[in-house]
């Protein structure tokens, strides 16, 4: 059962236990939550966590000369480019409050001793005209306040990637001014992390062709 923030006095508005990442949240809590979430409601077990929404994560850098400039960064667009954009993003504080309310919703597990799995979770991951499989990044064996904080900001950054904005270009509304890429919206998953005798991926139905049979 979900038990990260388990009664209404510990979701604060920045923050979603994983249970509540339902779709019609999806623009705050991403793709790969949303598919947790529907893991969960189908009464499968799933590694207790939280969602941290893409909204606050999205101002960390808003109206800072930091800011500025990794938006110049990401116009330039060259690799070498992205490469310093990331760097910036994820050498960037996050902001007390949303610190505060990471540590809150890690102490109702116990604290932040882990270890965890820090997950990038984008807006438009695991959508039907784009997947990004693969192409963010997810933290594992994260002990600690310190490891904790730097693993999300690396997560926030990894949404600026030169392998994720050249996957951007190629999507659907490519050639058209809507596709030009700005820094995709992307929410942070920190589950529990399971100490696995095994792992693999499972395709109910064929993923190229989409037969069932």
């Amino acid at each position: 059962t979900e038990q990260l923030m388990s009664t209404e006095q510990h979701t604060p508005s920045h923050i979603l236990p994983l249970a509540l990442a339902t779709a019609e949240r999806r623009a705050d809590v991403g793709g790969k939550a949303v598919g947790l979430q529907a893991i969960i409601s189908a009464g499968l077990p799933v590694p207790a966590g939280f969602v941290i929404c893409a909204e606050p994560l999205s101002r960390v850098l808003a109206g800072t000369p930091t800011g500025a400039e990794v938006a110049a960064l990401i116009a330039t667009g060259t690799e070498e480019a992205l490469h310093a954009a990331q760097a910036m993003v994820a050498k960037a504080p996050l902001p007390d409050e949303l610190r505060t309310e990471v540590l809150r919703a890690c102490a109702s597990r116990g604290g932040t001793g882990g270890p965890f799995a820090v997950r990038s979770s984008a807006v438009a991951e695991d959508g039907g005209d784009q997947s990004f499989a693969g192409l963010f990044v997810t933290e594992l064996g994260v002990r600690g306040e310190g490891e904790l904080f730097a693993a999300i900001s690396h997560c926030l950054a990894s949404a600026l990637a030169p392998r994720v904005m050249a996957y951007l270009r190629r999507g659907p509304d490519a050639g058209s001014e809507a596709a030009a890429p700005g820094m995709p919206r992307i929410a942070v998953i920190v589950q529990e992390l399971v100490e696995a005798d095994a792992a693999g991926v499972l395709f109910t139905v064929d993923p190229v062709r989409g037969h069932d049979d």
